[in-house]
């Protein structure tokens, strides 16, 4: 509950720093500060929100902060105070209440529209899927609800732009599958995204079970290399004529005698 001292402040207050007057048939009280504290106090006690607007005077860089109340609360509150406020500001309240009262909302402009039952989008004009504005024209609730959505992703954007790759939910230790965030398990993108390296690769032996169940049937199967009877140059692998080297491969030594006379040939004729 406000108390009269609240009120009385609130009245010397408006007086030397607010403003009253009528935004499109809206009334409006506003006031500035570079200090924050007194537009935080008006906040608690009438409500409306605080802006933070910037200082085009040479004198001082400090950013000037604007608190503003509108719509019935405004209103509520230019009648409470007008007792109290000096000629100058009663007169200004006046006219912004004047201009609420004299306002008659328009009839629809585009009458034939009223007989359409989806938007441009395919979404029915219900009840609760409809906005009327004053002067009769309809809006979609579920498109301004997609085309918020927009307006927050790049938002989004711009701030990632602006403040550089920035780590998201940096509070959380865990991914969603429970796995934790620690150096050995995490990756971080351009954008600063963390990704969850278990579930990455979990991810990609999926794809790949899923890309081996389609393609099987098209895939020739091959012999493996210890089925094999005979090496490439035809000699046949028989226990005398075959060898394991060093990395557990299969050789064949007629191959080899043949590649090292190859070689001395080839050293005798550039001699």
């Amino acid at each position: 509950m406000i108390r009269m001292i609240d009120l009385g402040w609130t009245a010397g207050f408006l007086e030397g720093e607010g403003s009253f007057w009528a935004q499109h048939h809206i009334p409006c009280v506003t006031a500035s500060q570079v200090q924050r504290e007194p537009l935080e106090r008006l906040e608690m006690l009438y409500g409306g929100r605080i802006y933070r607007m910037r200082n085009f005077s040479k004198k001082s860089e400090q950013p000037i902060h604007r608190w503003q109340v509108s719509g019935a609360q405004g209103r509520g509150l230019m009648m409470t105070l007008y007792p109290l406020m000096s000629p100058r500001r009663q007169g200004q309240i006046v006219k912004a209440l004047s201009a609420w009262l004299s306002f008659r909302p328009k009839a629809p402009r585009f009458p034939i529209r009223a007989s359409k039952t989806h938007c441009p989008q395919g979404h029915e004009y219900t009840e609760d899927n409809t906005y009327t504005f004053p002067d009769g024209r309809r809006e979609c609730r579920e498109c301004r609800r997609i085309h918020s959505l927009h307006s927050m992703r790049k938002r989004r954007e711009a701030a990632r732009e602006l403040l550089g790759p920035v780590t998201v939910r940096a509070e959380k230790t865990h991914c969603t599958h429970g796995h934790p965030w620690i150096p050995e398990n995490l990756y971080v993108d351009p954008k600063g995204r963390r990704q969850c390296l278990l579930c990455k690769n979990a991810g990609r032996k999926v794809w790949y079970a899923n890309w081996i169940a389609k393609h099987a049937p098209e895939r020739q199967p091959r012999a493996p290399k210890n089925m094999k009877t005979h090496c490439p140059r035809g000699h046949e692998y028989t226990p005398e004529n075959s060898r394991i080297d060093t990395l557990g491969y299969r050789a064949c030594r007629a191959c080899a005698r043949e590649k090292a006379h190859e070689r001395r040939e080839a050293k005798r004729q550039k001699e």
